[in-house]
Order: structure tokens, then sequence, then C-alpha cells
């Protein structure tokens, strides 16, 4: 299967700036949150976990990437996959991460898959198995 299952944090909404217990998992993949969500939409800027996490508790998936540990080739190749995955699931996201300790990952709710490689097969595999599947999963 697609990713690594990580231990379910929970669904706590905080405020922005609370503290919290530390995330299982770099990018986060559940636990405390903002109640706002992130725009479903292609980020040039980092976007901060506590709103991240809200979006994957909605049945989203998020792809994200390090952009010092890629070329520009690689970050087209990207941006053309987000491009042709928005077509078909809406709520995906492509955003850079300058935390994670791999060039890519991808996130689902309390699942993470992580690759320092660029593999289109492997993104588009975990979000076809992950898509809204999430504590509020919606109808499309």
């Amino acid at each position: 299967s697609g990713g690594i299952e990580m231990l379910d944090q929970g669904r706590q909404h905080i405020a922005p700036g609370a503290e919290h217990p530390a995330y299982n998992s770099t990018p986060a993949s559940s636990g405390w949150h903002y109640g706002a969500e992130a725009q479903w939409k292609e980020y040039n800027e980092p976007v901060v976990y506590e709103l991240q996490v809200h979006n994957l508790e909605h049945g989203g998936v998020i792809v994200h990437y390090r952009q010092d540990r890629i070329t520009d080739t690689d970050t087209e190749q990207l941006q053309a996959l987000y491009q042709s995955l928005k077509k078909e699931y809406k709520k995906i996201i492509l955003v850079p991460d300058t935390q994670m300790s791999t060039a890519y990952a991808v996130t689902a709710w309390s699942w993470i898959d992580a690759m320092d490689v660029y593999d289109e097969g492997r993104i588009r595999a975990f979000v076809k198995e992950h898509y809204n599947d999430a504590p509020e999963s919606f109808v499309e």
C-alpha cells in the first residue's frame, strides 16, 4: 500500500499560535490544528502544518517538496503532475516545505509517503489510495 500509516494524533482544534505537542511525522499528518484550512491550490511559500492538518482532516492530500533539494526540472515535473491531479481531485495542495528531511512527501490523514527521488507513479498511487479517506470525508 502507499506510504506509512502514522498513529492518529487526534483532531483537536487550537488557537493560532497556541503551543501543542510535537507532530509524529514531518510533514504532519494528523493532530492539533487551527479552525481554518488552507486554500486548495499550489503555493510558492510554506504553509504552517496547523493549517494543513485541517485540510487532511477533510479528506485532502498534500504534496510537499523541498526546493533546495530538487532541480528546476523536477519542480516543473511536479507542477505538471499537480495540474493533472487537480483535474480529477479537487482537494489537493502542492506546497514547498523547508522542515522535512526528504526531497518529496505526500500526506493524507494519518498517512505519509516520503521520498528523495521524484516518482510520479508513487505519488499518483498514494493520492488514489488515500484521497477522501479521513475523519471528515466529503462528497464532491
